[in-house]
């Protein structure tokens, strides 16, 4: 239907230009689909294990050891989730921490890089 012969009537015969917007504008389409499948492709992990790395958080216990040595353990509040935790360092409670580690369902923090 879309060739144009000289039986094609008029009314269903395509036009070049018509023929080329249509080309780019898929074109263009395609390139948009495309580009943000290979961004969600490079996206930091979000969920699970991985997304928990690098996640900020606060002290919700402060964190102490009964031997006053390594490590320090107390409750965290990490993505709306309460974890225990252990750190290297005693932190109190309010103070701000950055998980590095996920053992189990123990995290690993430390005072935040600022």
């Amino acid at each position: 239907m879309l060739f144009n012969t000289p039986q094609t009537p008029d009314i269903i015969r395509l036009s070049i230009p018509a023929a080329m917007a249509i080309g780019l504008l898929t074109a263009m389409f395609f390139i948009f689909i495309i580009g943000k499948a290979l961004m969600a492709q490079r996206a930091r992990t979000s969920t699970g294990i991985e997304g928990l790395i690098g996640q900020h958080g606060s002290v919700r216990e402060p964190m102490i050891s009964e031997k006053l040595k390594p490590p320090y353990s107390g409750m965290v509040l990490v993505a709306g989730e309460l974890w225990r935790a252990e750190a290297a360092e005693e932190l109190g409670k309010g103070e701000k921490v950055e998980v590095t580690a996920v053992n189990g369902f123990t995290l690993q923090v430390k005072q935040p890089d600022e």
